[in-house]
């Protein structure tokens, strides 16, 4: 009772400011309590902690949301945010179906546009199509699968890389025997590249044969039925007969200087005929000799008929 109490300095002050704080958060409650800015009949209380409660709901994603601007959400009505709603549920249900919506997925950029009667019919017949091309695809990456011995789908870009080394390969003929393949390449790197390598050498004899066989097939009869035994004599009456040029040159030269001979011999055989005089024969030897100083006797006769 004893105690002495201090006027507060500056009371008044102290109470005016407390005052202007007070009017403040009236305002301020009063404005919380307002039903300003929606179409919903909610406080500005109200708008907030429902706001609040749906950041909660959806997590991390407020971020992603929380840059977006409607400018007409303030006129929106529950039957506007419900239609919206519908919208958004459906539009979330097609995303998860589908699982993504990039480039990677089969249907990006496509964009339909309004079906005319009959188009179900065009789009039944592309659908049954790229069904029956699909079905079939994947009966040949199965067959892939059993003859590479695969467990694990390759990746696509190795599948793109063996098709342009297969393009880049040559058209095996028609003639190989693929049966072959397997028992020349066993697998193992060093049997294989010696086996190559023997492989290479036959084609270099068979090749080798084959322009052996085209050259004699120029210089020989088809279907001669000449043995060795047979044929070494023969060719050594014709060396001795023949001119050594007669064996270079190709048969149809010669069956065409045959032809020539054959009218030759039937015209002097004719001519024979007609002249009643004998006539002695002469060897080739003589006609070249004579046919020699003919041709000489002829170049005096030209020779001088230039000079006179």
């Amino acid at each position: 009772m004893d105690e002495k109490f201090y006027s507060p300095q500056q009371l008044e002050n102290k109470i005016s400011t407390l005052k202007r704080h007070k009017k403040e958060l009236n305002r301020y409650a009063e404005l919380m309590a307002c039903r300003v800015g929606n179409e919903l009949g909610l406080t500005v209380y109200e708008v907030f902690w429902r706001i609040e409660r749906c950041r909660q709901a959806i997590g991390d994603l407020a971020q992603e949301v929380q840059s977006l601007f409607l400018n007409e959400a303030s006129h929106w009505s529950y039957d506007d945010i419900e239609y919206r709603r519908a919208k958004l549920e459906s539009l979330g249900q097609i995303y998860e179906t589908i699982g993504n919506f990039d480039p990677s997925h089969p249907w990006w950029g496509f964009t339909p546009q309004p079906l005319a009667p009959g188009d179900d019919e065009a789009i039944g017949r592309i659908v049954s199509e790229a069904l029956h091309k699909s079905e079939a695809l994947s009966d040949l990456v199965t067959e892939y699968f059993v003859q590479l011995k695969l467990e694990i789908e390759p990746q696509f870009e190795t599948l793109l890389n063996q098709f342009q080394a297969l393009n880049r390969l040559i058209m095996p003929s028609e003639k190989l025997e693929g049966g072959l393949l397997p028992r020349i390449f066993s697998g193992e790197a060093s049997a294989d590249e010696k086996n190559c390598d023997l492989l290479i050498e036959v084609i270099k004899s068979i090749k080798k044969a084959r322009e052996l066989n085209t050259a004699a097939a120029a210089v020989l009869t088809p279907n001669c039925e000449l043995g060795h035994n047979e044929a070494e004599p023969t060719l050594t009456v014709c060396r001795q007969k023949l001119a050594s040029r007669i064996f270079t040159e190709p048969l149809e030269d010669l069956a065409e200087n045959v032809v020539i001979a054959k009218k030759a011999h039937r015209h002097f055989a004719k001519l024979t005929s007609e002249i009643s005089c004998n006539y002695l024969q002469i060897s080739h030897t003589t006609l070249v000799s004579l046919n020699l100083k003919t041709a000489v006797e002829q170049k005096h006769k030209i020779c001088k008929a230039c000079i006179f």
